[in-house]
């Protein structure tokens, strides 16, 4: 299933108007937005939590300027173990994502982006 440990944002459009949207879908539609790395600024964060039976999940998402303005990366690490009441039952998932953005000035009144992402899990 879909974990959110790498997402920005998500917009859901339905109703009336949703199929002015994506594909058309008269239902509606779920876009979400994978973290970019920020080129202003730095930031770590660590998350940790504990469950029942045993259950831990910690995400890390690290984010650095290389160059200010033009050049980032971000990397988040996911470790996830999920223990049920019966035995032998768990789901253990440990997911990698990074992302690469530059912004390099090709002209003078124009704006270019370049991103690159990979996730391993």
């Amino acid at each position: 299933g879909m974990d959110s440990y790498n997402t920005e944002r998500i917009d859901i459009s339905r109703g009336a108007n949703a199929i002015l949207f994506g594909q058309g879908s008269p239902a509606g539609i779920i876009n979400n937005q994978l973290k970019t790395p920020n080129l202003r600024r730095n930031g770590y964060t660590f998350s940790s939590a504990v469950g029942r039976y045993g259950s831990h999940r910690e995400v890390l998402d690290v984010n650095q300027m290389l160059l200010k303005d033009r050049l980032g990366i971000r990397v988040i690490g996911l470790n996830d173990q999920e223990n049920f009441r019966q035995e032998p039952a768990f789901e253990d998932d440990r997911r990698l994502y990074a992302a690469v953005r530059w912004e390099p000035r090709l002209v003078k009144d124009g704006f270019t982006q370049i991103q690159v992402s990979y996730e391993d899990g």
